[in-house]
């Protein structure tokens, strides 16, 4: 059984079969928890950080309309070709007949 790479500990944690004795003792064992618990706050917080940017940023783009018709422009243009081709033809229509008047 091999180790993450990240943590201090033997490449096989456990002796052989026969005696079935885990090769660490204890205090290592606790101080490699330890480290795993730290590091663990440290992903949660990171995660919790990125979640509340994420929620704001969803926020600032729900109410901001140009925002809005900016990402369906975006979508179109990867997931729907022929609805923005016929978007921008409706949109020339609209500037040539403002244009005559």
């Amino acid at each position: 059984m091999n180790c993450a790479p990240s943590f201090k500990v033997c490449s096989n944690c456990y002796a052989s079969s026969t005696t079935a004795q885990p090769i660490l003792t204890p205090r290592p064992l606790m101080k490699e928890l330890d480290e795993m618990e730290k590091m663990n706050a440290n992903l949660s917080a990171a995660v919790e950080d990125v979640s509340l940017e994420h929620v704001k940023k969803n926020e600032i783009v729900k109410h901001n309309s140009q925002e809005t018709g900016l990402r369906r422009v975006f979508v179109d243009f990867f997931c729907h070709p022929e609805r923005l081709t016929s978007q921008v033809r409706e949109l020339n229509a609209t500037i040539r007949a403002l244009q005559i008047t």
